[in-house]
């Protein structure tokens, strides 16, 4: 029940199927278990960027940048 990359993967799937609230859950739920910080949140964020919240996914871009410290070029070029 603690396995990060689980809830990413389950809400990548119901964001392609269209059920959004579930993913924004999953999503939300991977980055609470991540301890690495930066993948669930660069996943996240590009859900949120395709949807138009660009505050939050920026705020979740910020926050995986840091923990990377610049060193990784997807946050790098999402922000």
């Amino acid at each position: 029940p603690t396995y990060a990359v689980c809830y990413i993967n389950r809400a990548v799937v119901f964001s392609q199927t269209g059920r959004d609230a579930q993913a924004e859950v999953e999503f939300a739920m991977g980055a609470k278990f991540d301890p690495s910080v930066v993948q669930s949140r660069l996943n996240w964020a590009k859900f949120l960027s395709a949807r138009g919240q660009f505050a939050k996914a920026y705020e979740l871009l910020r926050e995986a940048d840091q923990f990377a410290r610049g060193q990784n070029l997807e946050i790098r070029r999402e922000l």
